[in-house]
């Protein structure tokens, strides 16, 4: 009887300690850029992955994958940019305490600050993300940015990059900083 209560149990929490993997698809890593101090323009990443396993939290973006919507401008940002030859990837790392992952059910969602680290570039910066974890189902969570995380260029060494970017389109300004979001669809099964 003992076995049995004790196997229970154990099926009850292993979704908690199992791997929850990224779900592309369902998922969008935005950010926004500003040109000539005044025009704003939404862009995003299309290749990315992630899982959290045993409490770490991590996501890769394939920088190569950058979306503007303007076919030239992708490609000097993959090569002035994020110089994707050397740097192809940006990484996001970070623990979070299955114990508060468990607390969620089904239907509910619950605030959290989640402390982590970006890797951009050969640099790596540490950042806080407020974030809106929400229990779809047993098997499926969503994340979403409750505000955008601000990637300053100066903390990723990108400043001339940018700055290249700038003399190439001709622009008076490009900012050095850029607000990014995101909504992220977790599942195991």
């Amino acid at each position: 009887m003992k076995l049995l209560s004790l196997l229970i149990t154990c099926l009850a929490i292993f979704p908690a300690f199992s791997q929850w993997q990224l779900n592309q698809d369902l998922s969008q890593i935005n950010f926004v850029t500003i040109k000539k101090q005044h025009i704003a323009e939404n862009q995003r990443f299309d290749q990315f992955s992630g899982q959290v396993t045993q409490g770490k939290v991590n996501i890769s973006i394939n920088l190569a994958s950058v979306n503007t919507n303007i076919g030239i401008r992708d490609e000097r940002m993959k090569e002035h940019l994020f110089n994707i030859s050397t740097f192809p990837t940006a990484t996001f790392s970070a623990d979070i305490t299955e114990k508060v992952l468990n607390t969620i059910a089904v239907g509910q969602s619950k605030r959290l600050t989640v402390s982590g680290m970006i890797s951009l570039h050969g640099a790596s910066q540490k950042v806080q993300a407020e974030v809106l974890v929400a229990k779809l189902s047993k098997t499926s969570m969503l994340v979403t940015s409750m505000q955008p995380l601000l990637i300053k260029a100066k903390d990723f060494t990108l400043i001339e990059g940018i700055n290249t970017l700038q003399k190439l389109a001709g622009l008076p300004s490009i900012g050095y900083t850029v607000p990014l979001s995101f909504v992220l669809v977790f599942e195991h099964g």
